[in-house]
């Protein structure tokens, strides 16, 4: 309980002010097993008195945000991988926390602002192989000159390894948000009363013989926007899936005929008899593919 807590940061004070070593006490890295233990207190006795900041990648994986936030202002280092081989960013992706993803994201972003020494970490990942390629070839040995350029060279595509992770991770960060949207029943029930309305709207207006349909194209602007709304969220969140399927066809179809149903476009169709035969039946085609898609709407809804 508390009381625990206190005990355990007192004694980690106790060390720490008699000179001992922190980091070291077992197999594990005692500031590590108590974000391990999700033990905030004793975590901030590590930060507190000098103990190296690790454990981020754990923090990131189980703790609370308030622990994330401790060793985020330590400074600790969020490229180191777990055991597994996963950095802090991609077991933020996959906690799926907005809140950590984006005080992760920020960090990141202030060490590469600062050329933080933490990227030293990304440059000795990607210069392995390539110390690896250099060893393999002694008679080749490079002169001081060739080595800083080659030195000067992997720190530049460190940098563009990092804004490459950096613009992934705020791309799948976008299609996690997305598919939250998408999957929210409030959003759902939404998006079927604007496809009722889209159905049925129009034949009603005609229906009840309302002469004036100024009301009816502001709702029909409405309903579009809607459309395109839920067809851009479901384009992000789901893109691999979606698009170019035969739902992303039917909902595109369904989303372009909705101006068919505008006085504007509606008013400008031939309808008497000396107009087109031909335009005629190509715009009566139009309005029952239009009304088809937007059923294949509704029965996506309703699986």
């Amino acid at each position: 309980g508390k009381e625990a807590e206190t005990v355990c940061s007192q004694v980690i004070r106790m060390i720490g002010g008699s000179g001992g070593d922190l980091n070291q006490g077992g197999d594990v890295v005692p500031i590590i097993e108590a974000v391990q233990q999700l033990n905030e207190v004793a975590v901030a006795a590590f930060v507190e008195c000098g103990a190296t900041p690790q454990g981020l990648a754990q923090a990131v994986q189980v703790a609370p945000l308030s622990m994330v936030k401790i060793l985020i202002e330590a400074e600790a280092n969020p490229f180191i991988r777990d055991e597994q081989g996963r950095n802090c960013m991609e077991l933020a992706l996959q906690r799926g926390d907005d809140t950590i993803l984006a005080t992760l994201r920020d960090f990141i972003g202030d060490l590469q602002r600062s050329q933080h020494k933490h990227l030293r970490t990304v440059d000795q990942e990607r210069g392995d192989n390539a110390d690896e390629g250099e060893n393999s070839e002694p008679l080749n040995r490079p002169s001081p000159k060739s080595g800083n350029r080659k030195k000067s060279i992997r720190t530049s595509r460190t940098r563009a390894d990092l804004e490459e992770i950096f613009l992934k991770d705020c791309w799948e960060s976008v299609q996690i948000r997305m598919r939250r949207v998408n999957r929210n029943r409030c959003f759902q029930a939404i998006m079927f009363q604007v496809l009722m309305a889209a159905l049925f709207l129009p034949d009603s207006w005609v229906y009840l013989n309302i002469v004036s349909t100024d009301v009816l194209d502001n709702l029909l602007i409405f309903i579009l926007s809607a459309f395109f709304t839920e067809f851009m969220v479901q384009v992000l969140g789901l893109w691999k899936t979606y698009v170019g399927s035969f739902f992303f066809y039917m909902d595109l179809v369904g989303l372009l005929s909705l101006p068919l149903d505008h006085s504007i476009v509606s008013g400008n169709m031939p309808s008497g008899a000396g107009d087109s035969a031909v335009i005629m039946r190509a715009a009566r085609m139009a309005k029952l593919g239009a009304r088809a898609g937007r059923f294949t709407k509704l029965v996506k809804l309703l699986r």
